[in-house]
């Protein structure tokens, strides 16, 4: 009869103080998203910085 070892596909437990820390996002900040409106790149602006990269000698 052969026998067959299937690996576990559970994630590693951690044990001591990682396994107690709370986590860095919050439910709340999740609901609540703080973004930064300045960082938002259009497409037009995004083809134009390429378009100058291709045409630089």
């Amino acid at each position: 009869m052969a026998e067959f070892h299937l690996p576990s596909t559970s994630a590693p437990r951690r044990s001591g103080s990682a396994a107690l820390r709370a986590p860095k996002v919050t439910v709340s900040d999740a609901q609540n998203p703080k973004r930064d409106l300045s960082r938002i790149v259009l497409p037009p602006a995004v083809f134009l910085h390429e378009k100058e990269k291709v045409d630089r000698p």
